[in-house]
């Protein structure tokens, strides 16, 4: 009986284990379905479309990111560059390098000359110029010189002025000029002539002098409109003089403009930008810029733009180069750069900063007539924001024969555009369009806008120029010309303003109802023009625009824009670079994305596996 009741125990726990087995190797068979099914779902989630497009998705928030935006982002050029640290000095552009001009430490006052080709690599060229040791002097360019002009020698005020073709050669021109000794004045270039504005004697200016020649200065204006004031800048901007901020007393932010540095006008008596004295004003990427300055103790690295004066708009509020005043602010290339100055602690700068510009420069168009003759030019700029103005800048010759030149075009968009626009001005005088009758016409343009339909457009200002000798040939004042519209078959007179003459030329400007032909033309004094029917306006027409490079590659793109009468369809050729082109490679910024997205998806399949192996460690047993 024991022996039976052995067996069958025996025999249970047997059959037990041969069950137990059975299901262990049927769980493992389960499990590793399970693993298979999952290996094989993750590879093919891998190869899915989703997947790439998703991966592509991150690359170009990852590469939109790492874009640099003006203004915002600053890069440091050199953290202690080779002149020493110093404020109140001077910076000009001159011969494609910067220049560094005299200033002071507090302890030191200098009178050395140093310049830079890209703002890294600094070179001494003179250790101490001929003219006298100064700070809160200016200086501009003209004439194919340098010039150094007023200042403090730390004693007394400067009016001396001092100019030099070179850096280091520096002749004086005028030890006693007509305009009253001072420093912490601002200093610039405009009509042909140096200009003089404000500062301080032993009291606030607010005179402006001006000179054609550096030695004889003339009184423009003893007291201008604006408050006497000392350390503000003064910029030309839209072919007009600007004055923006400063110090009378207390700490200036209004604008005032000029069209001949005699009568000035109030634009924005307090903009965004807080009052401020010791900033710079530089005119970068078709604004103006205010970057730094102080205010009763404060310094500060804000940077503030405005493309007419009256809106100022912040573009960083902190950027990464320290807070700062009585620095130089200078734009070389498609960068504006920030040099040395101080700040209330008593620490003084040799450092340099820069911020890149996004935009596409003005490329000249040529007709592809055999001709030679650059008949087109075009401008693009970049993101824009409703209601912000956006400027193309060209003033080129349309043509040879064409005396009229489109100097820019200005539109306020509707709405917020995020990608390029593209404005193109050609000459239409030889297109066989309908002409004004009755008129002395100058010539036609014709001025179009690419990427962006023509309703999105809130309004938009053109300012052009005519050659003076053509104006005086023609026995024609500048009071007589008139910008006409071609439209809904007709000319349609628009309302001409009269800025300035300059160097030999005449600057208008117009307000656009809309993007067509125009006519540039005199009218007698009672003159009205009739609007006669002349042709109907034509339907759009198309405008291909061949991109030539060398080795004869060539991109063709053809657009349809709003033209008017025109013959038949135009084919633009933009001319190939002299020379061989650089072979520019792989973008360092995009290999660094790429290998982020790629570690990013490598770190989240790992994440994702280890996830799934402490849920279910019996899938990963061996």
């Amino acid at each position: 009986m024991l022996s039976v009741n052995l067996w069958e125990a025996l025999t249970h726990v047997e059959n037990k284990k041969s069950k137990r087995s059975l299901f262990t190797d049927q769980k493992n068979i389960l499990y590793q379905k399970s693993r298979l099914r999952y290996i094989r779902h993750s590879t093919s989630i891998m190869k899915s479309p989703r997947f790439f497009l998703i991966s592509l998705i991150f690359f170009c928030m990852a590469a939109g990111s790492a874009s640099a935006v003006t203004g915002t982002d600053w890069f440091l050029g050199n953290q202690q560059a080779g002149f020493q640290a110093r404020a109140d000095h001077t910076s000009v552009v001159f011969n494609d390098r910067m220049w560094i001009i005299g200033g002071t430490n507090s302890a030191t006052i200098r009178n050395d000359t140093w310049s830079s080709a890209d703002g890294v690599i600094w070179t001494l060229v003179n250790g101490s110029a001929e003219f006298p040791k100064r700070t809160d002097a200016a200086s501009v360019v003209f004439n194919n010189r340098m010039w150094v002009i007023g200042g403090s020698s730390g004693a007394a005020g400067l009016n001396d002025t001092w100019s030099s073709p070179d850096g280091n050669i520096w002749t004086l021109t005028n030890a006693s000029a007509e305009f009253p000794a001072r420093s912490l004045h601002t200093a610039t270039v405009y009509d042909n002539k140096m200009w003089v504005i404000g500062g301080w004697t032993s009291e606030f200016k607010n005179d402006t002098w001006s000179s054609p020649d550096g030695n004889i200065w003339t009184l423009t204006n003893a007291s201008v409109e604006f408050p006497a004031r000392s350390r503000h800048t003064t910029v030309v901007f839209n072919n007009l003089l600007w004055t923006i901020g400063g110090f009378d007393g207390t700490y200036l932010n209004d604008t005032w403009k000029s069209g001949d540095g005699n009568v000035w006008t109030v634009i924005n008596a307090s903009p965004a930008f807080p009052g401020r004295s010791d900033h710079t004003t530089t005119v970068f990427n078709g604004n103006m810029w205010v970057t730094g300055g102080q205010d009763s103790g404060k310094k500060r690295n804000d940077t503030w733009y405005s493309s007419d004066g009256n809106i100022w708009i912040l573009a960083n509020a902190s950027p990464a180069f320290p807070a700062r005043y009585s620095h130089t602010s200078v734009v070389l290339g498609n960068r504006m750069w920030v040099l040395g100055g101080s700040d209330p602690a008593g620490n003084y700068y040799n450092d340099t900063w820069y911020t890149d510009s996004p935009s596409t420069p003005v490329v000249p168009i040529q007709l592809d007539s055999g001709s030679g003759e650059t008949t087109v030019q075009s401008s693009v700029k970049g993101i824009s924001h409703a209601g912000e103005p956006v400027t193309f800048t060209f003033g080129k010759a349309l043509s040879p024969t064409n005396p009229v030149r489109i100097e820019s075009v200005t539109v306020i968009p509707a709405q917020s555009v995020t990608g390029e626009i593209l404005c193109l001005v050609k000459d239409a005088s030889r297109d066989n369009h309908p002409m004004p009758t009755g008129l002395n016409v100058a010539g036609l343009a014709e001025i179009d806008m690419v990427w962006i339909r023509e309703d999105a457009i809130r309004e938009g200002t053109v300012s052009f120029s005519i050659d003076r000798n053509w104006l005086e040939g023609n026995k024609i004042t500048p009071a007589s010309i008139v910008m006409l519209r071609f439209a809904d078959g007709k000319w349609n007179e628009l309302s001409t303003t009269f800025n300035r003459e300059d160097q030999g030329r005449d600057y208008f400007t117009v307000s656009l109802p809309g993007f067509s032909v125009f006519a540039i033309a005199a009218k007698s004094s009672n003159q009205t023009l009739s609007q006669s029917n002349l042709s109907p306006t034509a339907s759009p027409t198309l405008l291909t625009v061949t991109t030539g490079t060398p080795a004869a590659r060539l991109t063709t793109v053809t657009y349809v824009v709003p033209t008017h009468p025109q013959p038949s369809p135009t084919t633009l050729v933009i001319p190939a670079p002299e020379g061989p082109v650089p072979d520019r490679g792989i973008s360092f910024d995009l290999i660094l994305v790429t290998v982020a997205v790629i570690l990013m998806g490598i770190i989240g399949f790992l994440v994702r596996r280890w996830w799934i192996h402490r849920q279910n460690p019996a899938l990963f047993r061996k």
